[in-house]
């Protein structure tokens, strides 16, 4: 009973909530139809008026040409094509506001609405009213919502106070925000061209808009100014998308900037500014024109007539468009105003005039203006910056003040005024700054600087005037002229006081040698000045009392009369008084004068020519002097007669036959009484072949002077040459001369020669055979009191010719003694003349240097630590003498080498084999060997050293050569060696003799060349990258083109193509005999370094002397080992047939060269051979620098190694391009494009795996999956995988053997105007992001100069993708969304009274925020919460929330409100900054993640993680068995610490899978107690769970461990602690599992009582 009552109750109480459930629907519906009959009625009734049929073509309309046959036009019914019935209305509404509006507010709309209707209707036709070029808003307070005033000033922006209390600077922009609201779009597009207008005020001149008008990130329109108009021109496709969306209402705020028109505004500063109605009061501060009113003002100068002094200023002022108030101009000079004087401006104020006054000051005006007065006053200052009149001093320059008055809007008024340079300043150079200064009511407003620089530019010089004359008295006339010419074009103003100087004694290198002035007089009757004007033709000589001679001997006192008995040494030419010399630019001035040159001048110094050192100089009262010249410039000339010869010998060259000299009777001797009669009768002698003839020409001056009491001496300085017979003395007297001397120039100097002729007066013979010497006076023979030139003429012959070789003699000519001429006398000494001959003997010694080898150190070197070089010293010739000295140096211009006491290795004499030299054995030892030398190191003194760099021995004895050579061996130890391939060192040595006891000899000098790598050398040539088509130079080493720049054309694509194609290379080259010293045929082995494979092999280069040097088969080489060949143009551009044999399982391959020569020179002997190999590297492909060490061998022809060489080339090749493009300050988008694997090469990737391209995008980045796309280089579009991860992190599968071109965009997460910072680096799966490329920008921001929205709402667009695939959409997922508030303690508290839900679309989308009944508006500055409350079916539901905000600042506002500040701060909260907040979110299927972990030690310590890669397979079988669903790897490299992990994705919810590691076969490890080998070590694998249990079984979401445990094991000790915790532990699990079973035996049986009670 009591139960049929429970179930009866039970009944009524279900029964009666669905009743409540049937009201609650009935009570919707209900709704449903009130709010779409309301909507229907309020939905205006349409008629159509359109007359057209509607119709679109089809395929009927066409025939079979596609030509169009219908007749009917084609017609889509509009809205135009409809009447509304209802009136239209004005945009008033805002769309989504709740609340009601009241009656009068309606009224007074719909009131708005007529009257703009009326006046529409009025302005266009009644029937159809026209569409308005833009609805103007200015007057409308329901559309202006808030108006805000700002003023810029040096950028910084400030906000005005409405009511006055700012202070607006006049010269600021002015900065006006009008916000406004209830826009109806329909209206606006349909009526009003979508187009808004806003009236600007008054206060604004020259206004301007910027930007375009944005919808939080989308450009929809643009803003600008017209005619003191703003437009905003909206975009129709926006308003039409407004439209479809629901939206009928905008709203938005636009801004101008521009100047205060100050002319509208009163002199108390304050003006007010009506709009719709409202007062804006703007505060200029007090006169504000003259503080800011734009006002210019410009200063210029001219010199009118460059003969004067007079300058021409202008200085004009032009007024703004507001005008200026009591203007006056200071004028001042400034820099160098001691220069200058202005003229004709009292010092009283003065009306101005307004025309031209000569040289006094005028203004121009506009017509009706009245002219403004100027004074001149003292000079400014900033205490006095406008000085009154009456006040300037006698001693300065003074300011020029030109009062002008009020100026007019844009008026211009110019003054012209005139400056007169000062005499007795210099100028020239000094530039003359001047400054004019507009004040308006005393204020200083601007200036303008003029300079003017006063500058000479002239033509100055010295010359001859005709040929030098030697007068009849034997004295020489040059007549100069001084020369000064003032260039019109480039001087502005005449010199002033020019003073012409001319200096014999000027105390420089160019003065005339003292001794002989005394003999160089001035004519002082020939100074004449002339004065030739711009535009004469001839010059106009000045009358002399016009000007004034002053002539002085020290260069300071001059006086005009000259009476000392010195000759003046100076003199100077001026103007004489009341006519100074005034130089006019384009006129010049001259000075004519002659100076007179006595031939006791060459007596006096002695010698065969004199030089006039001239120096001319000028002054001027106006020009700066130069240095401390007391002069603006000066030039020289020098003037060398070159007419004497007092001593001139010369020698001929040896004769070539015998000869026979008669002579004439009169012929002497020298006897004991001194020169007497010959009295032989043989008249002749022979000159035997041989001999020397000399000529010695004496007192060749012209007949100026007697030489016949003068001793001459000649003599021959060695005993190994002769006189041969008779001295033949010949008297010549001159029988013609020239007067105009001739003239050549060098050097600067003017060399004057002049021709003669002469007649023999007499021949006289004096015998000198046998003699080294001989004296004589011309009076010995009988010439007395003339003044003849006498030619002696004599021979010399070589004599005891056995005992030298070559030697040289000279033979010396002297004078000495009294010459005259008339009664005087002057004394000579020391004039003479020499010559010197190189003769030949029959002795002959030759010696040769050369190098030899060097010896590389051994242990016990000593001294020879770095090694020995051989030299060799090699004698021939007859004998060498006793006592001849060998020294042996060592170069000064080489490296230096270091000679010791040991050096001197050894002397040998004999006689080598014909086809033998020293050279052609390999070393001392044998050379000792094979060969029969004498050592003759006895037959020398000891060598001696000194300061390790000479070494000299001599010869004790004669030792005769006659076919014997005599052999010095000399060793020199290196002091530093070259270390690098290519480099050299060049040692040199050089031997010289000395078998005369005078002069050494020095012989032709030996260089030895050490190279590093003489045998074989290896180095990089380039690396690079082929694409298949194109090489380019990563980085060159010696592949470089003539220019020393990168050669790509280095690399024979054809090879590449045939072997290893795309890809990463280093090319390497070979060089082989670069120090010249092999001979015949060698193999070179080259072994190809790890991580790389040969591409080819080829001989790329000859040196000028190995031509024939080529490859050549190699026999015996086994099975494994391929032979390869190939024919390419080498660098040589010859063809070149390359074999070699490469062997692929030891990555080695083999050469055979033969065909070497050893020429012993560097680089001429050897060739280069070019090894090319592709990077195979995974580690290095994908982005891991490594270097790889190439290592060739040098083998003999029977595979014996000579030498290794290596060349170490580190390489890095990312295979990733990354670049940034964006429109930064228009667009929040920024577009990013990566190249990955630009070459389309195959990259090295595990077995079973994918290439991954991991793109890391920073937080201030909002990815847009949508536009991720991939082009293939052919311009396909190529299907890739991506997914998107918690942090960010974008991960792209790409084929692996295409070059692919990723784009894709993404949002910058900021408002419009602040600056952020955003990065995002690209790099492959496995690495780390050091490996990859990264782009970043600082900074990054975009403006708006206007913004919309549509009303004051935000919308939410969620996008469900697939995590592992963006490419998949997901359907079916539901969300739920809250309106949220952040407390004060940071909390954020939920708001359930609206909430949100909803399920994504087939295209994964759903939107929230659209503002339907069921789909609530959301608000700008709201927390939302969002949480995905069911996933998408097959894919785990996250259960995530997400926060989400869109900040902005309100208008009127100029920064966020406090609340949004701390919700920016907040990080659990989602910021995004567009008016649709785009959220996606991401679902995976079931994932299973492995956990990698290392046990390396016993005690279970040491973790670290040990480096290789790792592979784990997934299977659905717990054995291992069956087909394996998934392979994973993990990385590690060395020195990594972290644990890593990896995941199993898109597996089946409901499933239990096994994770297994694979060993080095790819088996599954299955038994955690064997020890398997990974990565060649050996391991137990033991699995865990999450739960601490041994098993590798997982579900989905769930974590395997996967512990590699080294081979290492430990066992307690017997009798240790370690077998008592064992015991202790087991005791206590036994303990426990008692407890356990007891606890469930207790349950139980109370199970069974409390059954037992219940069937009771």
């Amino acid at each position: 009973m009591n139960n049929r009552g429970a179930d009866y109750i039970k009944r009524l109480l279900k029964d009666k909530e669905r009743f409540k459930k049937w009201k609650r629907i009935m009570l919707a519906l209900s709704c449903v139809v009130v709010f779409i009959t309301v909507y229907a009625l309020t939905i205006p009734a349409v008629t159509l008026a359109c007359d057209k049929e509607e119709h679109v073509h089809t395929t009927e309309c066409y025939d079979e040409n596609n030509e169009l046959i219908c007749t009917k036009e084609e017609h889509t019914h509009s809205e135009d094509c409809y009447e509304k019935e209802e009136q239209e209305q004005d945009p008033v509404q805002e769309e989504n506001e709740d609340v009601v509006q009241d009656e009068t507010q309606v009224a007074s709309n719909e009131e708005v609405t007529k009257s703009e209707e009326e006046q529409d209707t009025t302005e266009g036709e009644e029937s159809n009213p026209s569409v308005s070029e833009g609805y103007n808003f200015s007057n409308d307070l329901t559309k202006i919502k808030q108006i805000d005033w700002y003023y810029i000033k040096d950028s910084t922006e400030t906000k005005i106070d409405i009511n006055g209390n700012t202070q607006i600077p006049g010269d600021a922009t002015i900065k006006l925000i009008v916000s406004y609201h209830n826009i109806q779009i329909d209206y606006l597009k349909t009526r009003y061209n979508s187009t808004l207008l806003f009236d600007l005020p008054n206060i604004l001149r020259n206004a301007k808009a910027q930007g375009s008008i944005m919808d939080g990130s989308t450009n929809v329109g643009n803003v600008t100014v017209n005619n003191g108009k703003v437009n905003l021109q909206f975009n129709e496709a926006y308003l039409n998308k407004l439209l479809e969306s629901g939206t009928t209402t905008i709203a938005g705020n636009f801004y101008v900037t521009g100047e205060a028109n100050l002319s509208s505004v009163p002199e108390n500063g304050t003006t007010t500014i009506i709009i719709a109605g409202k007062d804006y009061i703007l505060n200029f501060g007090k006169d504000p024109v003259a503080n800011y009113g734009k006002v210019n003002v410009e200063k210029s100068s001219a010199k009118v007539d460059v003969t004067d002094d007079f300058i021409k200023y202008t200085i004009k002022v032009t007024a703004g468009d507001d005008g200026c108030p009591d203007v006056k101009v200071v004028d001042t000079f400034s820099a160098n105003s001691a220069l200058i004087d202005y003229i004709n401006v009292n010092n009283t104020l003065t009306n101005l005039i307004g025309k031209e006054n000569n040289q006094g000051p005028y203004e121009t005006i506009e017509l009706g203006k009245t002219n403004g007065s100027i004074y001149l006053g003292t000079t400014a200052s900033d205490t006095n910056p406008i000085p009154t009149d009456n006040t300037k001093n006698e001693n300065e320059t003074g300011s020029l003040v030109w009062n002008i008055g009020n100026m007019e809007a844009n008026e211009t008024r110019t003054l012209t005024y005139f400056a007169k340079l000062k005499d007795g300043v210099a100028l020239n150079g000094k530039t003359i700054n001047n400054q004019a200064i507009v004040y308006s009511k005393s204020i200083k407003r601007v200036y303008s600087d003029n300079s003017f620089t006063p500058n000479v530019k002239y033509d100055m010089k010295k010359d001859r005037v005709g040929s030098i004359v030697r007068q009849e008295d034997g004295s020489y006339k040059i007549n100069y002229k001084l020369y000064f010419k003032l260039y019109e074009n480039q001087s502005n103003y005449p010199i002033k006081d020019l003073v012409f100087f001319d200096y014999l004694n000027y105390e420089d290198n160019f003065t005339t040698n003292s001794q002989i002035l005394k003999y160089v007089k001035y004519n002082q009757d020939s100074i004449k000045l002339f004065k030739q004007k711009k535009g004469e033709s001839n010059p106009t000589e000045i009358d002399k009392t016009k000007y004034v001679i002053s002539w002085s001997k020290d260069k300071n006192n001059y006086v005009t009369n000259w009476d000392n008995t010195e000759n003046p040494a100076c003199f100077k030419v001026k103007g004489s008084n009341g006519n100074p010399i005034i130089v006019n630019p384009g006129d010049s001035y001259f000075v004519t004068y002659t100076l007179i040159v006595q031939p006791e001048a060459f007596a006096t110094i002695q010698t065969d020519c004199i030089e006039i050192n001239n120096r001319f100089l000028l002054s001027a009262s106006n020009v700066q002097n130069q240095y401390n010249w007391n002069a603006f410039d000066r030039v020289y000339r020098t003037e060398q007669i070159n007419t004497y010869k007092w001593d001139e010998k010369s020698v001929e060259n040896a004769t070539t036959e015998e000869k026979n000299i008669t002579m004439s009777n009169d012929r002497y001797v020298n006897g004991n009484d001194g020169y007497a009669k010959d009295t032989s009768s043989d008249n002749t002698f022979k000159v035997p072949k041989g001999s020397y003839l000399y000529t010695v020409m004496v007192n060749d001056t012209l007949g100026d002077w007697d030489v016949t009491n003068v001793q001459m001496t000649d003599k021959l300085n060695s005993n190994n040459m002769q006189y041969v017979g008779y001295l033949k003395i010949e008297a010549l007297e001159e029988t013609k001369k020239n007067t105009d001397l001739t003239s050549t120039e060098q050097s600067s100097k003017h060399i004057n020669t002049l021709d003669r002729e002469y007649v023999s007066k007499g021949v006289k013979w004096v015998k000198i055979d046998g003699s080294t010497s001989f004296t004589l006076k011309p009076s010995d023979l009988g010439w007395n009191n003339n003044e003849y030139a006498y030619r002696f003429t004599y021979y010399a012959m070589p004599v005891n010719q056995d005992s030298y070789g070559s030697t040289k003699v000279t033979n010396t000519f002297t004078l000495t003694g009294k010459i005259g001429r008339g009664n005087q006398k002057f004394t000579i000494s020391n004039i003479s003349s020499n010559k010197e001959v190189t003769i030949t003997g029959n002795y002959q010694m030759n010696v040769k240097k050369s190098s030899w080898y060097y010896e590389s150190p051994t242990v016990d070197s000593g001294n020879w630590s770095k090694g020995k070089i051989y030299w060799i010293v090699e004698v021939s010739g007859t004998a060498i003498k006793e006592g001849t000295i060998f020294k042996d140096t060592i170069a000064e211009n080489k490296i230096a080498s270091y000679l010791y006491e040991d050096s001197l290795v050894g002397i040998y004499k004999g006689k080598l084999a014909d086809d033998k030299t020293i050279e052609s054995f390999e070393n001392v030892e044998e050379l000792k060997k094979a060969t029969t030398l004498d050592n003759v190191k006895e037959r020398f003194t000891d060598p001696k050293i000194t300061n390790k760099r000479e070494l000299s021995i001599t010869t004790k004895e004669n030792i005769d050569l006659k076919d014997d050579k005599l052999y010095m061996i000399i060793a020199s130890e290196p002091s530093e060696l070259p270390t690098k391939y290519r480099e050299y060192k060049e040692y040199g040595n050089q031997i010289s003799t000395n078998d005369d006891g005078k002069d050494y000899r020095s012989w032709a000098p030996a260089t030895k060349t050490l190279c590093g790598g003489p045998n074989i050398l290896k180095e990089l040539g380039q690396t690079f990258t082929y694409d298949g088509t194109k090489v380019s130079t990563i980085k060159a080493g010696a592949d470089l083109t003539n220019s020393k720049v990168p050669d790509p054309n280095k690399i024979c694509k054809e090879l590449l193509n045939t072997s290893t194609g795309n890809g990463a290379y280093i090319s390497w080259a070979f060089k082989v005999n670069y120090a010249g010293d092999l001979k015949g045929t060698y193999q070179v082995l080259e072994n190809i370094p790890s991580g790389m494979e040969l591409s080819y092999i080829r001989i790329k280069w000859h040196g000028d002397n190995a031509g024939a040097v080529a490859s050549m088969p190699i026999d015996g080489l086994g099975t494994d080992w391929e032979v390869k060949s190939n024919t390419t143009t080498n660098d040589n551009n010859a063809s070149q047939d390359t074999t070699y044999y490469y062997n692929k399982t030891k990555n080695q391959a083999m050469i055979k060269l033969g065909g070497f020569v050893d020429g012993k020179e560097r680089d001429t002997y050897s060739v280069d051979v070019q090894v090319v190999c592709k990077v195979t590297d995974s580690d290095v492909l994908h982005g891991i620098e490594k270097t790889f060490t190439n290592e060739v061998e040098l083998q003999t022809d029977d595979g014996q190694t000579i030498n290794k060489a290596v060349s170490s080339v580190p390489m890095k090749e990312q295979n990733i391009e990354k670049t940034m493009t964006s429109s930064e300050s228009s667009n929040e988008k920024v577009s990013f494009i990566i190249k990955a694997n630009p070459l389309g090469q195959t990259m090295p990737v595990k077995e079973e795996t994918t290439l991954k391209l991991i793109d890391k995008l920073s937080s201030t980045l909002i990815l847009d999956s949508d536009s991720i796309k991939a082009i293939s280089s052919n311009g396909k579009e190529v299907k890739i995988k991506s997914a998107l991860n918690d942090d960010n992190t974008l991960e792209l599968e790409i084929p692996n053997d295409q070059a692919i071109t990723i784009t894709y965009d993404a949002t910058v997460n900021a408002p419009p105007g602040q600056k952020i910072d955003f990065s995002n680096e690209a790099y492959w799966e496995g690495y780390t992001p050091s490996t990859g490329v990264k782009v970043e920008k600082e900074g990054y921001s975009y403006t708006a100069g206007g913004t919309v929205s549509s009303g004051n709402n935000i919308k939410l667009n969620i996008l469900k993708k697939d995590q592992n695939d963006l490419s998949i959409p997901l359907a079916g997922a539901e969300f739920t969304m809250v309106e949220c508030e952040r407390l004060s303690d940071g909390k954020i508290k939920e708001n359930n009274t609206i909430t949100w839900s909803g399920t994504t679309d087939e295209k994964g989308i759903l939107k929230f925020g659209s503002g339907s009944e069921n789909d609530h508006v959301m608000n700008y500055n709201t927390i939302y919460k969002v949480t995905e409350t069911e996933a998408p079916n097959g894919y785990v539901n996250s259960k995530q929330s997400f926060y989400i905000m869109v900040p902005r600042i309100e208008s009127g506002k100029n920064d966020y409100s406090d609340y949004v500040k701390e919700c920016l701060k907040d990080k659990q909260i989602e910021k995004q900054y567009q008016e649709t907040y785009v959220l996606t979110v991401y679902n995976h299927k079931g994932e299973i993640t492995v956990v990698k972990k290392f046990i390396n030690d016993a005690a279970g310590e040491s973790t670290k993680p040990v480096s290789g890669t790792y592979t784990f397979g997934l299977y659905e079988d717990a054995q291992g068995n069956g087909e394996r669903i998934q392979t994973q790897t993990i990385k590690y490299s060395a020195g990594e610490t972290q644990e890593k992990t990896a995941k199993f994705i898109n597996l089946e919810l409901d499933k239990t899978y096994y994770v297994f590691e694979l060993d080095d076969k790819g088996n599954p490890i299955v038994n955690s107690s064997q020890e398997v080998t990974i990565n060649k070590l050996q391991y137990r694998v033991e699995y865990e769970n999450e739960k601490g249990e041994s098993t590798n079984a997982a579900q989905i979401g769930q974590t395997v461990t996967v512990t590699n445990r080294s081979r290492t094991k430990i066992l307690p000790s017997t009798g240790g602690y370690g077998s008592l915790l064992y015991r202790i532990s087991g005791a206590m699990l036994a303990l426990a599992s008692l407890i356990y079973l007891t606890n469930i035996y207790k349950k139980n049986h109370l199970d069974d009582t409390l059954k037992k009670r219940r069937k009771k």
